[in-house]
């Protein structure tokens, strides 16, 4: 009885030891990364961190958001910045230019437009997001997808859903 309680206890050792010594994916990759003892002979690189900076198209039908009508909307969060470019199919492309504070991982984000032009020049029309009024928003970020939630609403269900424009051009989407 005591071989076979000792069999059984060092049984899942000999599949630790191997799972250990496999090459593993990276998360968010598909890039091995080397393992003491395994001969790679340098490790392979961690991905950086990206959160919520980066290139996103609107998942989200755009009537459904603040761009209704556009046939496309992008957007781009870099640290201190934000860019929201929509193109609509009967009326100059709308890019709108701010501030953009908060957290790189999420959070709560605080989107500040600074300037709102239309094919290089000032937009005087009616604006989705007007310059100088900030918007608060909470972000969350999920694998490659960007949600974005009023901070008022209490179902925390998304306004809007974008997606990293890589990963939307390798599923066939349009992105810049």
């Amino acid at each position: 009885m005591i071989r076979r309680a000792a069999a059984v206890a060092l049984l899942p050792f000999p599949l630790a030891l191997a799972c250990a010594r496999a090459p593993r994916a990276v998360p968010g990759g598909s890039a091995p990364t080397a393992v003491a003892g395994s001969g790679a002979d340098t490790p392979a690189p961690a991905p950086a961190p990206r959160g919520i900076f980066g290139e996103w198209v609107l998942f989200t039908a755009p009537d459904s958001t603040a761009f209704t009508g556009a046939r496309r909307v992008e957007l781009s969060l870099h640290s201190g910045t934000f860019a929201i470019t929509a193109y609509y199919p009967d009326a100059p492309t709308l890019v709108v230019t701010g501030a953009l504070a908060g957290d790189s991982s999420g959070g709560v984000l605080v989107l500040t437009p600074t300037a709102a032009m239309r094919d290089g020049a000032p937009a005087t029309d009616r604006l989705p997001l007007v310059p100088g009024q900030p918007i608060t928003m909470v972000a969350s970020t999920a694998g490659n997808s960007l949600l974005f939630i009023p901070p008022d609403r209490v179902t925390r269900e998304p306004s809007s859903v974008w997606h990293r424009c890589e990963k939307a051009v390798e599923a066939g989407e349009i992105c810049r």
